[in-house]
């Protein structure tokens, strides 16, 4: 005849088993927890710190954060509503225009409302790429002013992209030591073919 369980078994049995709950639950909030970082790693590296605001003066795109000798051929007119990503050499702001004019590049930041606002490091933005065929970067998604050349297997940050289909250009920050531009290349130019980033009209 088989015995019943002591009232010290019966406690014991029960402690085993809300332990084994315990682990369980903690297992859980362990995998939610990966989880969640890694989704807000993932989104940050597609979602860089794109801050909204106006420029105060009339202001032509430059691809480098210095007075470098070539500037985009269209000004961006005072108020214009403009998207700020990063912050290069303290003093310029990597900016996309808008829609309405479709221009990328740096900017005084003195030239914008809430010069400080944008305290990002360009290198510190932005989804990897590198690139995969020399070419020529550009102040916007077309054929429009050279802003320098690119070599194969130099390290990009990329912003942002537009168009659709083979026809897409993204906006990237070329990270050298010396040197460093920023502009628009087109998807053939890019390594990772697979590449995808926001739109660049998003917010607007």
């Amino acid at each position: 005849m088989a015995t019943k369980p002591t009232f010290y078994e019966k406690g014991e049995t029960m402690r085993q088993s809300f332990k084994r709950v315990g682990l369980l639950l903690v297992a859980v909030l362990l995998a939610l927890a990966g989880a969640i970082s890694a989704t807000g790693t993932a989104s940050a590296e597609m979602q860089p710190n794109r801050l909204s605001r106006d420029l105060t003066t009339k202001t032509f795109l430059r691809p480098c954060a210095s007075p470098c000798g070539v500037q985009d051929a269209v000004g961006i007119d005072p108020g214009t509503e403009v998207h700020t990503f990063c912050l290069q050499n303290r003093d310029y702001n990597l900016m996309y225009s808008g829609p309405s004019t479709g221009r990328a590049g740096f900017v005084l930041r003195l030239r914008l409302d809430f010069p400080d606002l944008q305290r990002e490091a360009c290198s510190a933005e932005g989804s990897f790429a590198t690139v995969g065929t020399a070419s020529n970067l550009r102040s916007c998604s077309g054929t429009c002013v050279d802003f320098g050349r690119v070599t194969v297997g130099e390290v990009l940050d990329v912003f942002c992209e537009l168009g659709s289909g083979n026809d897409r250009w993204f906006l990237v920050f070329v990270n050298r030591t010396a040197d460093a531009r920023a502009g628009f290349l087109p998807k053939s130019a890019i390594s990772q073919q697979q590449l995808s980033a926001p739109s660049c009209n998003q917010g607007f």
